[in-house]
């Protein structure tokens, strides 16, 4: 709870492989240099939540892997992601078999640099958008990286 992590600009493998751990209190980050945050919870397979309330990611630019095989996480808030210059979101949510809801801020969630989007949803196989689109295991990439809408599906929840 004490980290000053005001001048890291790389997060990669932070909490890497981290199985046992169930929660984190990670609220004091200080995010707002970090340019790369791929693997930082991969593997954490026993988190059931995460408040990830407190990150600045306005210059993150590589969230690879971010969130791969967190398979007991249920719902995740990334609604203060701002992703504007991320270009790598490959597997960011991959093998998140648990994970029902997404919450994003439909302003600040923007993939338009976005190159790597490979399966970044694959085996979300609980996830449903906001407004009942259920996961297809046929769109895992950035197609459904968007709030769900009447006409527009999407696996993300607006909040």
């Amino acid at each position: 709870s004490n980290f000053n992590t005001s001048k890291v600009e790389d997060m990669d493998y932070m909490f890497y492989g981290c199985s046992k751990l169930s929660s984190l209190d990670v609220s004091s980050f200080n995010t707002s240099e970090v340019k790369f945050m791929y693997y930082m919870f991969s593997g954490c397979s026993a988190f059931t939540s995460l408040d990830l309330s407190n990150f600045n990611t306005s210059n993150v630019t590589n969230m690879n892997m971010m969130f791969s095989y967190c398979s007991k996480l249920i719902n995740l808030d990334v609604s203060n992601f701002e992703t504007s210059n991320v270009t790598n979101m490959n597997q960011m949510f991959y093998s998140c078999s648990a994970l029902k809801t997404i919450y994003v801020n439909s302003t600040d969630w923007n993939t338009e640099k976005v190159t790597d989007s490979a399966s970044m949803f694959f085996d979300c196989t609980n996830l449903v958008g906001g407004n009942g689109t259920k996961y297809n295991s046929n769109i895992t990439g950035k197609k459904y990286a968007r709030v769900d809408a009447p006409s527009n599906p999407g696996y993300f929840t607006g909040k």
